[in-house]
């Protein structure tokens, strides 16, 4: 799984190219960064899926978000946003670059 961390600052780029052949497990982990205060939880997360990649599923728990993601054409970057719903109310996005290649 490629998790990523996005303080919100910058997008962070995924930490390998993804082969348009694969589908594979993206996630966030908003409890790594410190944007969830404590006892906050995760009760609802949505992916915002570029044209060129597919989802086959999304899930999540208290403080991660994931999703199955295939597709892709070589050469290609796709921003791909995750969209969480808090306990407290709170609704926030952060993103990931996914750059495309043949593996």
């Amino acid at each position: 799984m490629s998790d990523f961390i996005n303080d919100g600052r910058s997008i962070p780029i995924a930490p390998q190219p993804k082969d348009p052949n694969s589908i594979l497990i993206y996630g966030c982990d908003w409890g790594a960064f410190g944007w969830l205060d404590e006892g906050e939880t995760i009760t609802a997360s949505s992916w915002i899926v570029p044209a060129g990649l597919y989802s086959s599923s999304e899930s999540f728990t208290d403080s991660k978000t994931s999703i199955l993601l295939g597709g892709g054409v070589p050469g290609e970057e796709y921003t791909l946003t995750n969209r969480i719903e808090t306990s407290a109310g709170q609704v926030e996005d952060r993103s990931m670059i996914i750059k495309c290649g043949e593996k």
